[in-house]
């Protein structure tokens, strides 16, 4: 057998379909181990059937358990009104949709395109198990999980054919000293009923939140368990926690949970994703004062706060891009600075805001993404000058924009301040070009425009929300030479097709 080492034959494992490597597994013992560990790095626990239990068994055997390094626990929905029925109803399946959904929508922004779909439940058939015969079957696997470094738990409503306090009061401490990142999704009584099982975490350095609305708890209900169950439950972890995520999908006014979080000092990323003018209703100064606080060992700051509304009002945008304005006025350097993705608003004080941010990340950013906006051209110029402030910007490896009007004298531009770019990811405004032309439009706009010193290895171009075609694609190759990778998908075989050899002989 090559003599390749076993992490790049899990990288390359990663890409096989689980059908296929049970072929692997007998090929001999080493691919056997990587197989197995490829199968069972990531499991999800979905809806109790015979798919699940066939799992939770198989989970039960110490020599598999431990190759779990990453848990999802994601019960069937229920509704309160009917607590003993296992079959589904209208809204349980409704709610059940949602839920997978949000979940998928916050990992395919962590987890590469190329990855197997690990968050997908498999269907199975019905089982007729009792309640405690399920969770005896739940709490049994813990014990073998020695790897387990992710946990995420994400539920509307405690499921009801299993319990969900007895199965987490009995997994943290099994599993609590080594686990590294904790998921929690669901609404403010499901963090009540997940945070009174008393997770014990001694080493957690990531912590990610998505809320959602509350069905039935009352506003006093939902500010008592912001205030006196979450909060604290977030501190406790401030001697290890290096990232913060908190995404609302919520209507709730959740400002004083930001007032209410102290001091992390090892906190390295900050990532919020909630709408401004609900979530942040009353009080904004909480996120700020959260921000500014860490500014000086921040890493990734990540603050998508676009208010609900917004795209149809643009006045609505006007409270955020002055707390935006205030906010990084209040912060005197982000020394540590790699990676900062910003919704700026449509405003000129937000954008303004976005520039003075990277201003103070300057020395260190290697990663910019301006998110929701539209450039203009004066805007695009503006941005990179700043980036080039102090001659061409040699630390940036990564951007992604939106601009109204894609031309070459932006490339120019680009190359021209940043020579060290290798990723940039374009999404284009102007749909005035149809597709059948665009090649001819990508044709004419690089003519004479050659890049050969430019180390560019990604390019992603959409236009009207799609993906650009690939002869209009492979038309850029020929002005950037250096490009294997389209639209972040990793690299690419690049024959030349008859439309482009025609195109460019004119």
């Amino acid at each position: 057998m090559i003599d390749i080492p076993n992490e790049i034959w899990l990288s390359i494992l990663e890409f096989i379909p689980d059908r296929e490597l049970c072929h692997l597994m007998a090929v001999n013992r080493v691919f056997y181990e990587l197989a197995l560990d490829t199968r069972y790095r990531e499991i999800t626990i979905g809806p109790i059937d015979s798919h699940s239990v066939s799992l939770l068994k198989r989970l039960q055997d110490p020599f598999i358990a431990c190759r779990v390094t990453k848990l999802n626990i994601i019960p069937a929905a229920t509704t309160e009104g009917d607590p003993e029925s296992r079959t589904p109803t209208f809204s349980s399946r409704i709610i059940e949709t949602l839920q997978a959904i949000r979940f998928t929508i916050y990992t395919s922004i962590q987890i590469s395109l190329n990855n197997r779909n690990i968050f997908l439940h498999t269907a199975g058939s019905p089982v007729d198990l009792a309640p405690p015969v399920v969770t005896d079957l739940m709490k049994s696997i813990f014990p073998g999980l020695t790897s387990l470094e992710r946990l995420s738990v994400d539920f509307w409503h405690p499921p009801t054919v299993y319990d969900i306090h007895s199965v987490l009061s009995t997994a943290w401490p099994a599993i609590g000293a080594h686990m590294k990142t904790l998921f929690l999704g669901g609404n403010l009584a499901t963090f009540r009923h997940i945070i009174a099982t008393h997770p014990v975490l001694p080493a957690l350095q990531e912590l990610i939140v998505q809320l959602t609305d509350p069905f039935t708890d009352t506003r006093a209900e939902n500010m008592d368990v912001l205030n006196n169950t979450i909060a604290p439950f977030v501190n406790s972890f401030a001697a290890t926690l290096e990232g913060f995520t908190f995404w609302s999908w919520a209507s709730l006014d959740i400002s004083s949970l930001f007032t209410n979080l102290g001091f992390f000092p090892m906190m390295k990323r900050i990532q919020v994703r909630l709408s401004f003018n609900k979530a942040l209703a009353s009080d904004p100064a909480g996120l700020s004062q959260f921000v500014q606080r860490h500014q000086n060992t921040l890493e990734e700051l990540q603050l998508w706060l676009n208010p609900s509304g917004a795209a149809a009002d643009h006045s609505l945008d006007l409270p955020l891009s002055q707390w935006l304005s205030r906010t990084m006025a209040e912060v005197q350097q982000f020394p540590l600075m790699k990676e900062l993705q910003f919704y700026p608003t449509r405003l000129e004080a937000g954008f303004d805001a976005l520039i003075l941010a990277i201003t103070l990340s300057l020395e260190t950013l290697t990663t910019l993404v301006v998110r929701d906006l539209y450039l203009s051209s004066a805007q695009v110029m503006t941005l990179l000058d700043t980036l080039g402030k102090q001659g061409p910007n040699l630390k940036l490896r990564s951007l992604r924009m939106n601009v109204f009007n894609f031309k070459a004298d932006l490339m120019d531009a680009l190359v021209a301040q940043l020579p060290a770019l290798t990723s940039l990811n374009l999404y284009i405004g102007d749909s005035s070009t149809n597709q059948a032309s665009c090649i001819s439009f990508f044709l004419r706009m690089m003519a004479g425009h050659v890049y050969t010193h430019w180390g560019l290895y990604n390019l992603g171009i959409w236009r009207s929300g799609q993906e650009l075609d690939t002869d209009s694609m492979r038309a850029m190759v020929k002005s950037i030479p250096s490009i294997r990778s389209f639209h972040n998908k990793g690299h690419i075989h690049l024959p030349e097709s008859n439309t482009l050899t025609q195109g460019l002989g004119r």
